[in-house]
């Protein structure tokens, strides 16, 4: 009984350890994916693909990355997003949060990823 569980616990890891993500895995599959100047559509259909929780596109393009200290100062639109749960590649991080900035054209200009984590 012993073996069996030490064989499933270690399957978990395994398991964790094979499908994790971390944002630099992310930053290189949203350049592949959705390049600099790819449209608000684009985006949203590579957040679906990848399970993440997101937001449509919005008015409200300040940073939650910087306290709005304007990294993308000609920004129009933002898609916020957050990849939860085992995929996540770091135990300690509530997630991997993600903003993406628009111009008023709806073409991406530039994106953060980044770990989040909460301290209670």
């Amino acid at each position: 009984m012993v073996l069996i569980v030490c064989g499933i616990g270690l399957a978990l890891i395994a398991a964790w350890w094979g499908i994790r993500i971390t944002p630099e895995m992310l930053r290189v599959r949203i350049a592949q994916q959705t390049p600099l100047g790819s449209s608000s559509e684009q985006v949203l259909a590579f957040l679906d693909s990848l399970g993440t929780e997101h937001s449509e596109v919005h008015s409200n393009a300040r940073s939650h990355f910087d306290d709005g200290q304007g990294d993308f100062p000609r920004a129009a639109q933002a898609i916020t997003a957050v990849l939860k749960g085992l995929r996540k590649g770091d135990l300690f991080a509530d997630g991997i949060f993600m903003q993406f900035k628009f111009d008023a054209n709806g073409r991406l200009l530039g994106y953060q990823v980044a770990y989040g984590y909460t301290f209670l």
